[in-house]
């Protein structure tokens, strides 16, 4: 069991979704701050508020609502949204130029059997 264990560990495709959750958290950190400082920050300069998005909020009965929580989430949401979007379409466009064309037996092969069918 140990064994089977370690095998698990050293498959490449564990160790390239551990990278990927670790990059994807740095990388949420950086959309994060980019959130919060410069749009945050546009948003509270033509809203009039200093805290940016975090800082719109309403009350209710004296409680505040604090809508600006979701924006900037909804916001960064979309920031990550596009970037894996944009890497996944990337990745697809590389795999399919790496498909090669059938080499010259390949093709004769298929020929034979696609007569030999008929």
């Amino acid at each position: 069991m140990l064994q089977e264990f370690k095998d698990f560990l050293n498959k490449g495709s564990l160790v390239d979704l551990a990278v990927a959750v670790i990059l994807a958290a740095a990388f949420s950190k950086v959309v994060e701050a980019f959130t919060t400082g410069v749009v945050g920050g546009i948003i509270g300069i033509v809203g009039g508020n200093p805290d940016g998005l975090r800082g719109m909020s309403f009350s209710i009965n004296d409680s505040p609502i604090r809508y600006g929580l979701v924006l900037d989430a909804l916001i960064n949401f979309a920031i990550v949204g596009f970037v894996l979007f944009m890497i996944i379409k990337a990745y697809n466009k590389m795999a399919a130029a790496k498909k090669v064309a059938p080499s010259d037996e390949v093709r004769l092969l298929t020929e034979i059997r696609d007569s030999l069918k008929r």
